[in-house]
C-alpha cells in the first residue's frame, strides 16, 4: 500500500498502539488510563477516543445481562439469578448512580484487571437456554404472543375486529402466516442468460469502472453494516480479482457481488441527489449492468456461477460473500432469500469459532489477530441480519446464538502494513477520493451501539413478550429496566451519532447523513414502540385491568410511531440500499392494524388515545408500503389490508 493510503479505524481512534512500541520516549510504565486523557483536542471534540466508547457500551451491554436477569430471577423464584462471571459484586451491581461510575458511565468491572483500558471484562451470554427463553415459565398460565408485526393480525383482541373481507385476504394464502407462506412461494430471480455474442462482459471491464463500483459500495452499504475490511478488500481481494480476470475464486466472487451493490449503491446516491459532486465518484451508467430490471444482476449472477464451484470453502471470505449476497437480496425485498443467505454466513461463523485455534493456526501471528476480529464483526453482523428476518417472518433461527459467550465485540483492528505489502497490490485500485478516514470513527461507534440494540431487543423480546391468564402482565419492573437501558444506551451515545428524535433541520450534505444519523434515531424510537406493545396487549385483552397508565402508555406508543415515520421518511431518501426495508414496512404495517384495532374497538376510554392527524399519519404509512408492494408479494397483500383499513379510517 502507499504511504498515503487511508488509515484504519484502529487507527484512527486509538492511541494505544503507539505506546509500547520500543524506542518510545514516553515513559513505558504509566497508567494506560492516564495516557489516554493526553489524547489531542481535536480528538476529544469528536469524542472518538477508543478506550472511552468502547468502554461505555460494553459496560452497558454487561449491565444489560446481569440486572434483567436478575429481575427476572427474584420475580419467578424457579429461575436461578444470573452469575456475574467478570462483574462486580450483585450488590453493587444494582448500583447505578454517579458514585459507581466514572463520568463517561463505565461500571468499576469495565476495565481490565491489569490495569489497561478498553477491554471491558463482559459476558455477552445468550438470553436463551435450551431453547427456551430464561424469562418465561412455560407453564399453563403464561403463554408467549407474536413479536412479529404482521402477527398482529393473530392478537385475538386484534382479530375480533376484523371485517370479512380482510379475513378471506389473509387465509387465501395461508392463515395466520400468509406473509411467510407467499414469500415462500415465489419464483427465483432470474438466471445467466444464453450470451448473444462470444463477448464476455466482464472482459470489457475497464479498471475505473470496478473502482467506481466498489466505491459505490463503500459509500453506502458498508456504512451500516461493515462486512469488508477497506484495506484488505483493496490490496488482496480487489487486486487478486483483477489481475486474475475474475476467475473462478473467492476473491473474484466477492469483488462482484460488491460490484452489483455498488449498482444499488449509485441508484441509492442518485435518489438522495449525491451524483453532482457530493460524493468523489465519477459518473457511471449502471443500466448496461441490469438483467430483467434488477440493478447489478449481471455481476450478481457471475458471482453465483462462480460460487458454485467453491461449496468446501467456509472461510472467512465466503462469510462474507453470504453476508453481502443477503444484503443483495434484502435489496430486492426478497426476505427468504435473504434468510436463506444468511443462514450459510451463520454455518460459516460456526465453524470457525467451533474449531477457532485451528483457523487461526494458518494465519501469521499478527495477521492472526485481524483475522479473529474481523471474524467477530461478520458474527455480529449475522446476528443482526438473520434475527431481524426471523423476528418477523416463521423462519428458522441458526444457533449461532449460541456462541456469543466466546465472541467479543470487534475492535476494527488494522490489518499490519507489513501484511498488506505482502499482496503486491498498486494504487490503481484505490480510490483516491475516498472520504473513509472520516467516516472509520462513525462506522465503528454505529456499529457498536447497533449491536447493543440487537441484544436489547432480543432481551426485551424474551422478556415482555409473554401473556398471563391473570392479565398481570409485562412484569413492571421488567418493562422498568429495560426503558431505563434504552435512555442510557441513548445518553452514552457520542456526539456523532446524536439519537435526538427531533426532526432534521437541513437536507442532508452526504451519505452519512442518511445511513447513520437517521438509523440511530430510528432504531430508538422503534424500540420505545416495542416496549410499548405488551402494555397494549394486555390492556386490550384484559380491559377490566386496564389503568390510567397503561392509557398514557398506549398514547406514548402512538406518538413514538408518528415519530418513526419521519424518521423512516429520511432513511427512504436512499431506500435502494437500505437493507432493512422489510421489516421496515412490516412495522408500518403493524402500526396500521393497531390504530384500525382502537379505532373501532367498543369502548370510550381508548377513544381519546388516537392522536390528533392520525388519518394522515395512516395514509402516509400506506404510501410507503404500497411503493415497496410491486416488489414483493407479502408486502402486496399488507399494501391490500392496509388500504381497507385506511379507507375506513378515513370515514368520519
Amino acid at each position: 500500500m502507499a504511504d498515503n493510503a487511508r488509515p484504519s479505524p484502529a487507527r484512527d481512534i486509538s492511541t494505544d498502539h503507539d505506546l509500547d512500541q520500543p524506542g518510545s520516549e514516553r515513559p513505558s510504565k504509566k497508567p494506560r488510563v492516564f495516557l489516554a486523557r493526553q489524547a489531542c483536542e481535536s480528538c476529544r471534540a469528536k469524542k472518538t477516543r477508543k478506550e472511552e466508547s468502547f468502554g461505555t457500551v460494553l459496560g452497558f451491554l454487561k449491565r444489560i445481562e446481569t440486572k434483567v436477569e436478575n429481575l427476572a430471577a427474584a420475580q419467578d423464584p424457579k429461575l436461578p439469578p444470573a452469575p456475574p462471571p467478570h462483574a462486580p459484586p450483585a450488590e453493587s451491581q444494582n448500583s447505578l448512580d454517579s458514585s459507581s461510575r466514572d463520568p463517561l458511565g463505565n461500571t468499576p468491572g469495565s476495565q481490565r484487571q491489569d490495569g489497561q483500558a478498553g477491554t471491558p471484562n463482559i459476558d455477552l451470554r445468550t438470553p436463551t437456554v435450551s431453547g427456551g427463553s430464561v424469562y418465561l415459565d412455560d407453564g399453563p398460565d403464561k403463554t408467549p404472543f407474536p413479536f412479529s408485526a404482521h402477527a398482529m393480525l393473530e392478537w385475538e383482541p386484534v382479530r375480533a375486529f376484523l371485517p370479512q373481507e380482510i379475513m378471506n385476504l389473509c387465509h387465501r394464502h395461508g392463515w395466520p402466516d400468509y406473509a411467510t407462506a407467499l414469500e415462500k412461494e415465489r419464483d427465483p430471480i432470474p438466471g445467466l442468460r444464453t450470451p448473444t455474442s462470444h463477448i464476455d462482459p466482464l472482459s470489457t471491464l475497464s479498471i475505473s469502472t470496478v473502482r467506481n463500483l466498489c466505491e459505490a459500495y463503500f459509500c453506502s452499504f458498508n456504512l451500516a453494516y461493515p462486512v469488508l475490511d477497506r484495506d484488505f478488500f483493496e490490496a488482496r481481494s480487489l487486486a487478486k480479482a483483477v489481475t486474475g480476470g475474475f476467475g473462478y475464486d473467492m476473491e473474484s466472487c466477492v469483488v462482484l457481488v460488491v460490484m452489483a451493490l455498488g449498482c444499488w449503491g449509485i441508484r441509492a446516491l442518485e435518489e438522495a441527489g449525491f451524483h453532482d459532486g457530493s460524493v468523489r465518484m465519477g459518473t457511471l451508467s449502471t443500466a448496461q449492468y441490469m438483467q430483467d430490471g434488477i440493478e447489478g444482476l449481471v455481476f450478481f449472477n457471475e458471482a453465483r456461477r462462480r460460487i458454485g464451484l467453491l461449496s468446501n470453502d467456509h472461510g472467512l471470505q465466503n462469510c462474507q460473500f453470504h453476508l453481502l449476497s443477503g444484503i443483495y437480496y434484502s435489496s430486492l425485498l426478497r426476505p427468504v432469500d435473504w434468510w436463506e443467505s444468511m443462514s450459510r454466513a451463520a454455518n460459516c461463523c460456526m465453524l470457525y469459532y467451533g474449531n477457532n485455534q485451528t483457523s487461526d493456526a494458518s494465519e501469521t501471528s499478527r495477521d492472526a489477530s485481524w483475522t479473529s476480529d474481523m471474524q467477530g464483526r461478520l458474527f455480529w453482523i449475522t446476528i443482526m441480519l438473520e434475527s431481524v428476518v426471523t423476528e418477523e417472518l416463521a423462519l428458522p433461527h441458526s444457533r449461532l446464538d449460541t456462541f456469543r459467550d466466546r465472541v467479543p465485540l470487534p475492535r476494527f483492528i488494522e490489518l499490519p502494513r507489513a501484511d498488506l505489502m505482502t499482496a503486491g497490490s498498486s494504487n490503481q485500485y484505490q480510490h483516491a477520493g475516498s472520504d473513509a478516514k472520516q467516516q472509520a470513527p462513525d462506522v465503528y461507534y454505529h456499529f457498536l451501539s447497533q449491536v447493543a440494540v440487537r441484544n436489547l431487543t432480543t432481551r426485551i423480546k424474551e422478556a415482555l413478550y409473554c401473556s398471563h391468564l391473570s392479565g398481570n402482565y409485562p412484569s413492571p419492573g421488567l418493562d422498568a429496566e429495560l426503558s431505563q437501558q434504552l435512555e442510557r444506551w441513548r445518553e452514552h451515545l457520542p456526539c456523532t451519532l446524536n439519537a435526538d428524535v427531533e426532526f432534521a433541520s437541513s437536507p442532508p450534505s452526504c451519505p452519512r447523513d442518511v445511513l447513520v444519523s437517521p438509523l440511530i434515531r430510528a432504531r430508538y424510537l422503534v424500540l420505545r414502540w416495542h416496549l410499548c406493545r405488551p402494555v397494549i396487549h394486555r390492556m386490550l385483552s384484559f380491559p377490566e385491568k386496564r389503568t390510567t397508565r397503561d392509557i398514557e402508555r398506549c398514547k406514548d406508543a402512538l406518538l413514538t410511531a408518528m415519530k418513526w415515520l419521519h424518521v423512516v421518511r429520511e432513511l427512504w431518501l436512499m431506500k435502494s440500499c437500505m437493507p432493512i426495508r422489510y421489516p421496515f414496512c412490516s412495522q408500518l404495517f403493524g402500526q396500521i392494524v393497531l390504530v384500525y384495532c382502537l379505532r373501532f374497538i367498543d369502548d370510550g376510554a381508548l377513544a381519546v388515545v388516537l392522536p390528533d392527524g392520525y388519518q394522515q399519519w395512516t395514509l402516509a404509512i400506506l404510501e410507503l408500503v404500497k411503493d415497496c408492494a410491486p416488489f414483493s408479494p407479502s408486502l402486496y397483500r399488507d399494501s391490500q389490508i392496509a388500504e381497507m383499513m385506511c379507507s375506513r379510517l378515513q370515514e368520519p
